[in-house]
């Protein structure tokens, strides 16, 4: 794969990152509090944990694959 063609990949998914970061931040569900959410601490930690690993699964398997290529 063309290097340019990787960086701006790369650009991309991190505009889209962030733009959802900031659409998740000023949403109005957002700025209610839930008290739910507070009383849940490991369920919140555990799910929170379980996105972050299979975000780096499947980053580690498109890396691998790249790099084959």
């Amino acid at each position: 794969m063309n290097t340019d063609i990787s960086i701006a990949l790369v650009i991309i998914v991190m505009v889209a990152a962030f733009v959802g970061t900031i659409l998740v931040g000023v949403s109005r569900k957002n700025r209610e509090e839930n008290p739910e959410y507070a009383n849940r601490p490991v369920r919140n930690w555990t799910k929170l944990s379980a996105y972050y690993l299979v975000a780096i699964i499947v980053l580690v398997i498109l890396f691998l694959l790249l790099m084959n290529m």
